[in-house]
């Protein structure tokens, strides 16, 4: 009985010393991705771009604030609209915890009318969806979710934060005027590494 309990006890301080390890990770690439090539991140030659826009979405939820009344419960929800081209990227991230909520990812598939789209924290629009996206914001308007894409002239639509390739480097720009408008706060030290930011 001894020797079961100190066995759980070793595999939970070795899970909760993984989940440590991992946000530490998270956390040092975002800023490691802005500034270095692709084909330079990590161990492998190439490093999918959709396993690095991965970690850029879950590292936004480190430096965005919602209003209490979107964040009561215990999980804070990543939304994907529209064909998802992350494949598993996002599986060893679920079981995680950003200021103690469990990240959960939530597929509503392609756009459609009577989608919940608001149930989530972060929305990130797929190019599928891009003849959508001016409907897609619209079902957003006067709810605090960020709109996150990598749709050309996805700012110019309402939204919030555009990922994109830049000379080999994931990049990313942001409408601060946008965010503002559905009660987010944006982290300063986010902004210092975005190469637009559209403000007043």
């Amino acid at each position: 009985m001894l020797n079961k309990n100190l066995t759980t006890q070793i595999l939970h301080y070795r899970r909760h010393q993984y989940k440590k390890s991992l946000m530490k990770y998270i956390n040092s690439l975002l800023f490691l991705v802005i500034l270095l090539p692709i084909s330079s991140y990590g161990k492998e030659k190439i490093q999918p771009e959709y396993k690095l826009k991965a970690v850029f979405l879950v590292s936004f939820l480190k430096f965005v604030s919602w209003p209490q009344r979107i964040t009561n419960d215990d999980t804070i929800r990543i939304g994907i609209v529209g064909d998802d081209p992350f494949e598993n990227y996002f599986n060893p991230v679920e079981d995680i915890r950003i200021a103690g909520k469990k990240v959960v990812i939530k597929r509503f598939g392609r756009f459609k009318q009577g989608q919940k789209l608001h149930d989530c924290q972060l929305l990130f629009i797929s190019d599928s969806e891009k003849r959508n996206t001016r409907k897609i914001a619209q079902r957003l308007t006067d709810h605090p979710v960020l709109a996150v894409s990598d749709r050309k002239y996805f700012l110019e639509d309402n939204g919030m934060i555009y990922l994109f390739i830049e000379h080999g480097k994931l990049r990313f720009d942001v409408n601060l005027n946008s965010i503002k408008n559905v009660g987010l706060k944006i982290d300063s030290r986010l902004l210092r590494y975005a190469r637009k930011v559209i403000r007043d």
